[in-house]
């Protein structure tokens, strides 16, 4: 079972909008080159430097 946000296992940071380390690491291979994180999360990499969103969820 995965833990949820909050309880006790869970990865402190995260859940949405609090930018965990599962989002840094899904971020990290998108700086360097310049890329974009394509989510329709935006606000969980917030804070996260160096990061282009581009959210799909707008028409």
């Amino acid at each position: 079972m995965i833990a949820e946000p909050g309880q006790e296992g869970a990865m402190p940071g995260s859940g949405p909008g609090h930018g965990g380390a599962h989002d840094r690491q899904v971020a990290a291979p998108a700086i360097s080159p310049g890329l974009a994180v394509v989510t329709n999360h935006e606000r969980d990499f917030d804070g996260t430097p160096g990061i282009a969103i581009e959210s799909w969820t707008m028409p």
